[in-house]
């Protein structure tokens, strides 16, 4: 599971993805060798 937050220069949160949603429970597997990186992109609209 994952959440994405955006704070402000002071660090007051001023946008957080899950609010307002509802998610069902969905356990995938993946496998990454030891010099591998897993990146996930979201655009915002804002």
């Amino acid at each position: 599971m994952f959440d994405i937050l955006v704070v402000n220069r002071n660090g007051k949160e001023v946008y957080r993805w899950s609010h307002n949603k509802c998610f069902t429970t969905a356990i995938v597997d993946v496998e990454l060798k030891e010099s591998e990186k897993l990146s996930l992109f979201r655009t915002l609209g804002l």
